[in-house]
């Protein structure tokens, strides 16, 4: 069984040079169950992401802003 949370960060840039970032978490709640949830964000959402400040945080932190 796998770690909850652990997941994958796949960037494209397409034929216009913008970027698209998929986000895949992938989620084992039993040993013969798995999820994964994709988030796609658009260039225009990419944008407005801002990091965490806290240098010292366990776990990486982003949230988008509008």
């Amino acid at each position: 069984m796998g770690d909850p949370g652990i997941g994958k960060l796949d960037v494209r840039r397409n034929s216009l040079g913008e970027i698209a970032v998929d986000i895949f978490v992938h989620e084992y709640p039993s040993t013969h169950e798995g999820v994964t949830t994709r988030i796609w964000l658009a260039q225009s959402t990419v944008d407005k992401i801002t990091l965490n400040p806290d240098p010292d945080a366990d776990k990486i932190k982003f949230k988008v802003v509008s």
